[in-house]
């Protein structure tokens, strides 16, 4: 039902308390954990992290890259946006929360960008995906966010009315 037009399956879900945040998706399960409250205020941290496992099911384990590594920055990147912007858009967190996430995001992969630490374009990330969590994650997330805003630019979306906009 969340998928249409995918077909019919079993996916479970765990998460428990742990000392990090952390998680992984594979094609018929997926677990995670936190380290945060799972209370109401800490959404943006559980609730992300729950959103994003289960949008792997179908971004990364479904749709993926023909090599693994360079397509790591999608399939990362892409589920992180959507799974940010389901968690505004059902309520769950309120808009200046999404947007102090965007700002961390975008601060990231900024830093990833300028830090001679960091050497690998974003396609070479996913190689030492650890180790280049900023332009993996964060860059996939910047460049979803950019896609986002072009195809809404050339569609009626900005003609709704602003509850129904996204932030």
């Amino acid at each position: 039902r969340l998928f249409p037009g995918s077909s019919p399956g079993a996916y479970l879900m765990t998460f428990f308390y742990a000392a990090e945040q952390d998680g992984e998706a594979f094609l018929d399960s997926s677990a995670f954990t936190t380290v945060h409250p799972v209370i109401p205020d800490g959404a943006i941290h559980w609730a992300n992290s729950l959103a994003h496992e289960l949008l792997h099911f179908w971004i990364g384990q479904r749709i993926r890259g023909e090599d693994y590594a360079t397509s790591q920055w999608i399939g990362e990147g892409f589920t992180e946006y959507l799974a940010n912007l389901t968690l505004v858009r059902e309520g769950i967190v309120d808009e200046l929360t999404f947007r102090r996430k965007a700002e961390k995001h975008v601060g990231n992969y900024l830093y990833y960008q300028w830090s001679s630490a960091f050497e690998a374009p974003i396609l070479e990330a996913g190689e030492r995906k650890g180790y280049n969590r900023f332009g993996v994650y964060d860059g996939g997330w910047v460049v979803a966010l950019c896609l986002d805003a072009r195809l809404r630019e050339g569609s009626a979306q900005f003609d709704t009315p602003a509850a129904e906009s996204p932030p």
